[in-house]
């Protein structure tokens, strides 16, 4: 957190098909706005009820801040905290780790171990975090140096590898981070202070090049000012990403945006107007990519008439709720601040379906699903899609819908997953149809609380991480 910014310069089961609308099952439905439903006249319409419920979902929501230091507090997170969290419908927790004491040499082994601690916490109490490593928390001129050299910082990405290979599923992002005071890329005595040119931008470049050849290739970094991708890679605001290009593996396509200052000035205590335009680019990029961050001053940029828009422009998945109180105090005397929560990332509700009318043993039945997402952005990383045939005896058969990717299911836009799968022989009796969202990473996909839950009422198994959709009798 800072306190003042200079304006910077510069199982079983088989998919028999599967049809879509758009580059991925997901896309805005094809059919005229006149007769939405006409392609599904000979199937049996099921609508269903939205809710205005507050709940947790993973990846996404406000969070509490969280810092840890070497030479200072090191009492790791706990159990209880997050349980505290969870109360508060939050499932991400925002972790920085600074570390003065290792500026010109390695990172202690002890260090190391007390992340890995920490990590894995997280994962037993179904928590991911927004991670971020720096070195120093003051811009004071007696704090020098603000930073490690280039040689060192990648040196400790290296010790970190080990660490985000076996602790990535829970690592929602990484924050850049490592360059100038709060890892916020601007006071700095080693990566070019105030920046002006693309070569001055190298040596940041270099670092993002092996944060994202460090991280899994599913997880994104995070810049502060979109003026540093832009420089760094040599972009213009009309190079952001589009449906095309988004989620692609490139390394354009996985570097996203925090914003530390959101709606505290005109241009965001210098995020913005560092180049032409550069605040559109972001509106444009952080469709497909994570936005996030916290504000720092309140300011009349703060109120609700404009900070809910805002939230809308930058697609916000996530905020710092501890920070700053006065801005959150605001939207809760103003009247936003319960909407900003509820939509902050997606919410994902199922508004209709439509389904084979006279399902018959061993025999094809279609599954069309209609999907409204009512947040401020498409879910983020990779989420697997099942649907889940359960019998009144409890035997459960999944039929995995590999090719529907939730990351395109975008705000505003109303997503199709129009399937066909295949009854089981023999089957009689009563069987209950879900829709399973779960995390595709092995140590979390059997856990519920990493399973996105849908907006409808009376529709969630929280034992199972499922969302009903309809009965079948056979």
């Amino acid at each position: 957190m800072k306190r003042f910014y200079p304006f910077l310069l510069v199982i079983a089961g088989t998919l028999f098909s599967l049809t879509c609308c758009n580059k991925t099952p997901g896309g805005e439905d094809p059919v005229t706005e006149e007769e939405p439903d006409a392609a599904y006249a000979d199937l049996k319409k099921v609508t269903y009820e939205s809710t205005d419920e507050l709940f947790p979902n993973p990846e996404r929501g406000f969070f509490t801040h969280l810092e840890f230091f070497s030479n200072g507090n090191m009492s790791p997170i706990t159990a209880t905290q997050l349980e505290s969290q969870r109360l508060l419908n939050r499932s991400l927790i925002f972790t920085i780790y600074y570390m003065p004491d290792y500026i010109d040499c390695p990172i202690a082994d002890s260090y190391l171990s007390f992340l890995k601690q920490n990590l894995q916490t997280l994962r037993e109490n179904g928590f991911k975090c927004v991670l971020r490593f720096a070195y120093n928390r003051s811009y004071d001129e007696n704090a020098h140096p603000w930073d490690a050299t280039e040689e060192i910082v990648h040196s400790h990405i290296d010790q970190l590898k080990p660490i985000f290979d076996e602790y990535s599923d829970v690592i929602f992002c990484l924050e850049a981070g490592f360059v100038g005071t709060f890892g916020e890329w601007y006071y700095t005595d080693n990566f070019n202070y105030q920046p002006q040119t693309e070569e001055d931008y190298q040596p940041r470049r270099r670092l993002m090049d092996k944060l994202l050849e460090t991280l899994p290739e599913d997880r994104q970094v995070l810049v502060r000012y979109p003026a540093a991708k832009l420089m760094m890679y040599g972009l213009t605001v009309a190079d952001s990403l589009t449906v095309d290009t988004a989620h692609d593996g490139s390394a354009i396509s996985r570097i996203g945006h925090h914003n530390d200052c959101f709606v505290s000035s005109a241009n965001d205590v210098g995020t913005y107007m560092v180049i032409e335009n550069d605040r559109q680019y972001t509106y444009n990029e952080t469709r497909y990519l994570i936005w996030g961050g916290e504000t720092c001053a309140l300011t009349p940029y703060c109120d609700c008439s404009r900070a809910l828009g805002r939230c809308e422009d930058h697609h916000m998945t996530y905020l710092n709720n501890d920070y700053h109180q006065q801005v959150i105090a605001r939207w809760k005397e103003q009247g936003c601040y319960e909407e900003i929560d509820r939509r902050m990332g997606y919410r994902l509700v199922l508004d209709r379906a439509f389904y084979t009318p006279e399902p018959q043993a061993g025999e094809e039945f279609r599954v069309v699903l209609k999907i409204k997402n009512v947040g401020f952005a498409a879910p983020m990383n990779p989420r697997d899609v099942q649907l889940v045939l359960v019998s009144s005896a409890g035997d459960a058969q999944v039929f995995p819908l590999d090719n529907v990717d939730p990351r395109f299911w975008f705000e505003n836009i109303e997503s199709t997953v129009d399937v066909n799968i295949d009854l089981p022989e023999g089957a009689s009796g009563e069987y209950k149809l879900y829709l399973c969202l779960p995390d595709p990473e092995e140590t979390l996909k059997d856990d519920p609380r990493y399973s996105i839950r849908l907006a409808n009422t009376d529709m969630w198994d929280e034992t199972k991480g499922w969302n009903l959709l309809t009965t079948i009798n056979l």
